[in-house]
């Protein structure tokens, strides 16, 4: 973060008109837009004069990419971002991009922004960390918006517990499993009120005639997910607020960084007015206000990944039983580049659930490791 606050004028030819910027006692800029477009051409612009190395850093991390910077000491983590799917998520992420005409047009305006400031920097105004490090930042790319969109995905679900759940049901029956673990707890209370009357016949679920039931023995449980991890959040009503109005109070619950992974910021153009904070690397605010609601984002810790037992046809390994075919086991090659290292290429078993999970890799992840069903398919 440079100390230094940028008071001229700054002209980029990406621009449609002129935006001004003022900065407040606390250092947030309020940008002052006539349209959308520029609106997020110098949100982009803004984040990367404050944060630059923080964005790409993270994004680098998020692809498996830090091999490039640090060398060798990174590829155990680089591998097992490739090989859970981060590149294939962001790409799957760029296809939805590309459907969402608005949301296309605001992120190409944000990293037009990113780029206009890094192409302005000379290799002595590089951010301490380039220098440090000795290498120079790369242009900003819709593909970096999606690493950070998987990033936060990853962040936010990338731990699991089926594991541990599977061992206990086995060991115990159903019955005293739904007695901790019961799905229709009272105390998960949703926002639609429980009283409201529903005017459709549901989908009726078909039942199978036998439950196939994993086994889980022999894989040892070495982490926990931090039983203190959660999100929360609370809406106060203005008949019981000093002011008369709302309180919306909202608490992610994210790992605490330094610098922050949030970006406060106060964004304003015709049609739109909000004031909370952004995420370095996606133009918009995540998290504030507007002159009519509050919004915030809370993690509902749900059960996103499930793992799947692989029968092989043989011990060669090349195919694996489905709806009773046999279907052939893909392989991706990742390329990882190594700093002041020969190139690595790191194969991935890929089923049509996802990829195959290994010891090799996954058994080094202390976040990961054994706490899931290594040898099984992770979707």
């Amino acid at each position: 973060m440079s100390d230094n606050l940028p008071n001229q004028n700054i002209f980029a030819e990406y621009l449609i008109d002129s935006v001004n910027v003022i900065w407040d006692d606390r250092r947030v800029p309020h940008i002052f837009a006539n349209n959308e477009h520029d609106l997020f051409f110098v949100q982009g612009y803004l984040h990367a004069f404050d944060r630059l190395w923080q964005m790409e850093f993270q994004v680098m991390a998020a692809g498996g990419r830090l091999s490039e910077i640090i060398g060798h000491k990174a590829l155990e983590y680089d591998k097992f971002q490739r090989r859970i799917g981060m590149m294939r998520g962001a790409k799957s992420v760029l296809e939805y991009y590309q459907q969402d005409s608005l949301m296309l047009s605001s992120l190409k305006a944000y990293t037009n922004g990113v780029n206009t400031y890094i192409n302005s920097l000379t290799i002595d105004q590089y951010p301490i960390e380039y220098k440090l490090l000795d290498y120079a930042p790369e242009q900003w790319t819709l593909r970096k918006c999606a690493l950070l969109y998987m990033y936060m995905a990853w962040e936010l679900s990338g731990s699991t517990n089926d594991l541990a759940h599977t061992k206990f049901l086995k060991e115990f029956g159903m019955q005293d499993y739904m007695e901790l673990y019961d799905f229709n707890s009272p105390l998960l209370s949703p926002i639609i009120p429980r009283e409201t009357s529903w005017d459709f016949e549901p989908i009726k679920i078909v039942k199978p005639e036998k439950v196939y039931m994993s086994d889980p023995y022999g894989d040892g449980i070495k982490y926990k997910p931090n039983p203190n991890n959660g999100s929360n959040n609370f809406a106060l009503s203005g008949d019981r607020t000093k002011s008369g109005l709302p309180i919306l109070a909202n608490d992610p619950h994210l790992n605490l960084t330094l610098p922050s992974i949030w970006y406060e910021n106060h964004l304003v153009a015709p049609n739109l007015n909000s004031y909370g904070v952004s995420l370095l690397g996606v133009p918009c605010v995540i998290i504030g206000y507007n002159k009519d609601i509050a919004w915030g984002s809370t993690n509902g810790m749900n059960d996103v990944m499930d793992f799947y037992d692989i029968t092989y046809k043989d011990k060669s390994r090349k195919e694996y039983l489905h709806d009773n075919q046999w279907k052939n086991i893909e392989l991706s090659i990742e390329k990882i580049s190594i700093r002041g290292a020969k190139t690595v290429f790191d194969t991935t078993y890929m089923t049509h659930h996802g990829p195959i999970m290994s010891h090799d890799v996954f058994d080094k992840m202390p976040r990961f490791g054994s706490a899931v069903a290594i040898g099984r398919a992770m979707k």
